[in-house]
C-alpha cells in the first residue's frame, strides 16, 4: 500500500527544491535536468516511504507492549531515549517526566512511543514498587547520559 503514497512531504519537498536550484545553475540539459530531478524526486519518495513503514511497525510494536504491559498489571513506565546528538527536545522533554502512572501521557501528550515519524525511543512498563524503584534509578543514568550527548552535540 505505500507504493500509493506517491507526493512528498514539506521537507523533502524543499529538500528536492534546493536540489532543482542546484541543478539549475549547472551547466546541464533540459532532458538531462529533469531526469537528475526525477531521480532525486524518488530517492526522496522511497525514503518517505521507508519512514512510513518504520514508524507504523513501531507504532504496531509499542501498542502491543502497552496492551501486555496493561493486562498483566503495569502501574508505572517511563520513555527511554537513545543518548546521542539525535534525541530530539519532545523525547528528552518525554524521558524528563521520570517514572508515571501507566493511564497518564507524557509531556508530548503520548501515551506511548513512537512520539514522531523516525522515533528510536521506547516505553518501558513497571508492575512492583521494587521495580518502579529500578525504573526510577535507570530513568535517572538515562537523563544524565542524555544531558551529557546534547552538551557534547551542543543542543
Amino acid at each position: 500500500m505505500l507504493t500509493d503514497v506517491q507526493g512528498l512531504d514539506p521537507q523533502r519537498a524543499a529538500r528536492l527544491e534546493k536540489v532543482r536550484e542546484y541543478l539549475e545553475a549547472s551547466d546541464l540539459s533540459n532532458d538531462a535536468l529533469e531526469k537528475a530531478l526525477e531521480r532525486e524526486r524518488q530517492k526522496l519518495l522511497r525514503d518517505r516511504r521507508e519512514t512510513i513503514a518504520r514508524t507504523e511497525a513501531r507504532e504496531a510494536t509499542s501498542t502491543a507492549r502497552e496492551v501486555e504491559a496493561l493486562a498483566r498489571g503495569a502501574k508505572w513506565k517511563h520513555w527511554i531515549t537513545t543518548a546521542d546528538e539525535r534525541l530530539c527536545d519532545i523525547c528528552a522533554g518525554n524521558e524528563a517526566d521520570g517514572v508515571i502512572p501507566a493511564d497518564e501521557s507524557f509531556s508530548d501528550g503520548s501515551m506511548k512511543a513512537p512520539a514522531h515519524p523516525n522515533c528510536r525511543c521506547s516505553v518501558a512498563y513497571v508492575t512492583t514498587e521494587r521495580g518502579r524503584g529500578i525504573a526510577e534509578q535507570l530513568n535517572e543514568r538515562n537523563k544524565a547520559e542524555t544531558a551529557k550527548a546534547r552538551a557534547e552535540a551542543g543542543k
